[in-house]
């Protein structure tokens, strides 16, 4: 956290009312003061944004996306099948191995 001072001058010529002008100042450094902060909250939000898209396209080493794979196809049950479903999410191959498997589960008759 940064710690800044606002301030600001006005010159007060003769029959201003000294408080009401100290006012309007005092108005204005706070009305700058929390547009300055929202534009950097804003700021902060997209860059984090950014980041966490950044993020969503992760990929995971080959050896180890074949594992998930691995394991995807191996699943007994839709249940067991759905830890997988946030992984697959954001990479193709994965993807294809649950959605793959996600159907062979889906159409397989309840006694097996």
């Amino acid at each position: 956290m940064y710690w800044h001072k606002i301030g600001a001058e006005a010159e007060i010529i003769e029959g201003d009312d000294v408080r009401q002008c100290l006012y309007d100042l005092k108005r204005q450094v706070e009305t700058f003061f929390y547009e300055s902060k929202a534009a950097a909250e804003k700021e902060e939000k997209l860059k984090s944004i950014g980041s966490a898209q950044a993020s969503d396209t992760f990929t995971p080493p080959k050896d180890r996306q074949a594992a998930i794979i691995q394991d995807i196809s191996t699943c007994p049950d839709l249940k067991t099948l759905e830890a997988y479903r946030l992984i697959a999410k954001n990479n193709q191959p994965i993807q294809e191995a649950y959605d793959k498997k996600f159907e062979q589960l889906q159409n397989r008759p309840p006694n097996e």
